[in-house]
């Protein structure tokens, strides 16, 4: 701003000269600190411009990860699904499994039931089989027993008799006297009353004996050989050698 010269009709005082430089001096300092103001101005808002662009690439970012975000979400959803889907088979399948399982188990147990039942009547048929064996053979040893006890009774009493025939014969009675006399005569005591006394007695014990044996249940006939006492075979039953 120009100033003019003063006129001879306006003349300025120094207190005027002195307002005007000091108002000149504040709009010089006004001035500066506009300038100040504005450089200030500008860098805050550059500064906000920066803080913006600043937010708009966190902003970005922020729903880039959260599509991202969303993204592992839908994926672990539909992941979920699935698993949960394998879950429901796997169930199904292992329902059907452990019915097959049971299924099977009653078949192993109705299986081992019928092994058991024939193994339970093979051993009762094989100790069947065995008892018959042994009953058999045990028959036939009675039998066989019951035909020498005939026998041999047989023969004891065709051998009593011949005995006693000898005993009561005439040519024994003779020499047993002279053997008797002989004794006498060589002063040797009488030891026996003869060797066929002697015999008919142990005859009798053996008959007595024979006599106590039990009478078998199923009386078996037995044929007897023939002996010096009879000339045909006899029949005699094992009941009747109690008799």
């Amino acid at each position: 701003m120009s100033r003019q010269p003063p006129t001879d009709g306006a003349r300025l005082t120094d207190a005027d000269l002195n307002r005007v430089r000091d108002a000149e001096r504040r709009r010089a300092v006004a001035q500066a600190q506009l300038g100040e103001r504005e450089s200030q101005l500008a860098a805050l808002q550059e500064r906000v411009r920066s803080a913006e662009q600043r937010s708009l690439d966190t902003v970005a970012d922020l729903r880039a990860q959260l599509r991202d975000s969303q993204a592992r979400r839908a994926a672990a959803e539909r992941a979920c699904e699935s698993a949960v889907a394998r879950s429901v088979q796997a169930q199904s399948e292992l329902a059907e499994a452990q019915e097959g399982h049971r299924a099977r188990e009653a078949a192993l147990r109705q299986a081992a039931g019928e092994i058991e039942a024939r193994v339970a009547a093979a051993e009762r048929d094989a100790a069947l089989a065995q008892v018959a064996g042994d009953r058999a053979r045990l028959l036939a040893q009675i039998a066989g027993l019951e035909q020498l006890v005939s026998t041999l009774s047989l023969a004891l009493a065709s051998t009593r008799d011949d005995v006693d025939r000898a005993e009561r014969s005439r040519a024994w009675r003779i020499g047993h006297g002279m053997m008797r006399a002989a004794a006498r005569v060589a002063l040797r005591p009488d030891k026996t009353a003869g060797a066929l006394i002697s015999a008919l007695r142990r005859i009798e014990e053996v008959q007595q004996a024979m006599r106590a044996l039990p009478a078998a249940q199923s009386p078996l006939p037995v044929v007897i050989a023939p002996t010096l006492v009879h000339d045909e075979p006899v029949e005699l039953a094992a009941s009747d050698l109690a008799e």
